[in-house]
């Protein structure tokens, strides 16, 4: 190989690799903005359903938060939400899952049958 040809081809070579950085930068800095997004979402998720009696029977059921707002398709927690703030039955709520008093049947709760499903897609809780 001639100088000539080893030197285009060094040039050719670094051409190529900036080229490539310069087109990579705008994609690198939208997969950050949308990590950053997502990770706000999930705080914002984190807060809202800790404010509710959801966190507590996701408790009692044996879902730890961080699963069910990492695993739950975010439609699924907003219904969630939504229902355990209209819920009509709190006081059997907070008699179950506040003062630890035994109902037979949980489907007091709007959300327990959907929770109860999606509770197969969790990991194990270990105590």
């Amino acid at each position: 190989m001639t100088p000539t040809m080893l030197y285009l081809t060094i040039v050719l070579g670094l051409a190529g690799m900036i080229l490539l950085f310069l087109v990579g930068i705008p994609q690198y800095k939208e997969r950050q903005n949308e990590k950053r997004i997502i990770t706000l979402k999930i705080e914002a998720y984190r807060h809202t359903v800790s404010q509710y009696r959801l966190s507590k029977m996701l408790s009692f059921i044996g879902i730890r938060l961080d699963d069910y707002i990492i695993r739950i398709p975010h439609t699924a927690i907003e219904n969630h939400i939504t229902n355990c703030h209209a819920c009509p039955n709190i006081p059997t709520c907070d008699r179950c899952l506040r003062d630890g008093e035994y109902v037979g049947d949980m489907n007091f709760c709007p959300n327990y049958q959907s929770l109860m499903a999606f509770s197969r897609i969790m990991p194990s809780v270990e105590t």
